[in-house]
């Protein structure tokens, strides 16, 4: 069983931490006061490494990412946690912008695998402000527009998944069949209008002509009907 800080033992010391010497490895423990006198130094250091980044970063005629220093000739990449500026050539300046890049895609990576399944679905409308509709909808945000917006982006949309499937024509063939195949084979699996996915909470409305499954939320659901509907109530008139 690991121990964590400040955990007490039957001497009155708490654990600090584990240390490494060599080869091996050893447990300290102190007493309660040292552990308190530690935890306002680091306190401490931190508030002060902060007020000097803060400072550094709110200087006046701090230079922009890639300046050049007009006497070392130097490009500017970062400030440090401590405020010291840093200074290379563009071999460290690409570098650091490498590593930045990356790090950005992977905390957005980790934060749209822990995201919850978005509830919203492009063309619902806002919630609190009329006129505004989703245009664009993923697991980290939804963003609303405006209805001549939303109709630019569900045909930009159309024009892009055109051109993806005349691209990889053969391979949405074999897909399609094989979903298509699937469906017959294992009828009882065919999902019904209305059903509910318990997780995201929408509601199934149909398949495409590529036997794609359609989830919508309740209101687009309702909305649907309702157009259904009246289509049908319109050929029945001129028929």
């Amino acid at each position: 069983m690991r121990h964590k800080r400040g955990d007490a033992r039957g001497d009155g010391k708490v654990f600090l931490a584990y240390l490494k010497r060599g080869s091996k490895s050893y447990e300290r423990w102190v007493q309660p006061r040292v552990l308190e006198q530690i935890k306002q130094k680091q306190k401490a250091y931190r508030q002060s490494r902060y007020e000097a980044y803060k400072k550094a970063k709110e200087g006046v005629g701090r230079p922009s990412i890639g300046a050049r220093h007009p006497e070392t000739g130097l490009l500017f990449i970062t400030v440090t946690s401590t405020g010291k500026e840093v200074w290379g050539d563009q071999e460290m300046l690409d570098t650091y912008r490498r590593r930045q890049k990356e790090r950005t895609r992977k905390c957005s990576k980790r934060r749209y695998k822990s995201a919850p399944p978005p509830t919203v679905c492009v063309g619902d409308r806002h919630p609190t402000r009329d006129g505004l509709f989703a245009i664009l909808v993923n697991k980290v945000r939804v963003k609303y527009g405006t209805a001549e917006e939303l109709r630019l982006a569900r045909e930009a949309t159309r024009q892009k998944s055109a051109r993806y499937r005349k691209a990889n024509r053969q391979k949405y063939l074999d897909k399609y069949r094989a979903a298509a195949d699937f469906l017959k084979a294992n009828p009882h699996l065919k999902r019904s209008r209305g059903d509910l996915d318990p997780i995201t909470g929408k509601l199934f409305w149909g398949y495409s002509s590529c036997c794609l499954e359609r989830w919508v939320t309740p209101g687009r659901f309702d909305e649907l009907q309702k157009k259904t509907k009246e289509k049908r109530m319109l050929r029945q008139k001129f028929n």
